[in-house]
């Protein structure tokens, strides 16, 4: 029982570890989008919580010895361990074959690369879709406000404060050139993210 009580730390270390990548640092910019729909994060991270679970399961309960150490003999080391690796274990690969000048790794990478694929396109797609939805609204009320320069105004308050005179002219250059509301709000929200995009809505809104 006491080593299912390890195994249970590092399943949960390795399952909030992978949900903190997604939400602040791939999806850093629309964190907010990902936990309306977070399904395929869940299950992203469900998995590898549940290869650290059994990973840590086998060691603890195995004989594996390195250089006269037991990792047995230490099992909350060897849970916490795991926990924070276990991303990079599971893309380990013993040996690689090629078939048809194609090259294929042998051992979990094989079968985690496909998953991370089948899972993270998935959760991409969630948050376009509920992206273009807000990029609609907002380009519908600022196609309202008045001329492409009143609706320009509206982005440079939008943008981060911390940038320099250079850099902010620079990002602007490339707002101004787009002549419609939809390209506008889609261009400042690839580089500013969810957050940004509903503070023009904000700003509009108390036009």
């Amino acid at each position: 029982m006491e080593n299912i009580y390890y195994c249970l730390i590092s399943g949960v270390l390795a399952f909030c570890l992978c949900c903190i990548e997604i939400l602040y640092g791939k999806y850093k910019f629309n964190h907010l989008l990902v936990m309306k729909k977070p399904r395929y994060m869940l299950w992203y991270s469900f998995i590898y919580g549940t290869l650290a679970y059994l990973l840590t399961l086998l060691v603890i309960n195995g004989s594996l010895t390195i250089n006269n150490y037991h990792p047995k003999d230490n099992p909350l080391l060897v849970s916490f361990c795991i926990g924070i690796v276990i991303k990079a274990l599971a893309k380990m690969s013993f040996f690689n074959i090629t078939i048809q000048n194609r090259t294929f790794p042998v051992g979990p990478k094989l079968v985690f690369i496909y998953l991370d694929d089948f899972l993270l396109k998935r959760l991409n797609d969630d948050i376009d879709n509920q992206l273009i939805e807000h990029i609609k609204r907002v380009s519908k009320k600022l196609s309202k406000v008045g001329t492409l320069t009143h609706q320009d105004d509206f982005f440079d308050e939008a943008m981060p404060t911390n940038f320099s005179r250079i850099t902010r002219q620079s990002y602007m250059k490339e707002i101004i050139s787009l002549k419609k509301s939809f390209d506008k709000c889609r261009h400042f929200t690839s580089k500013f993210g969810y957050t940004r995009l509903l503070l023009i809505e904000k700003h509009v809104d108390s036009e």
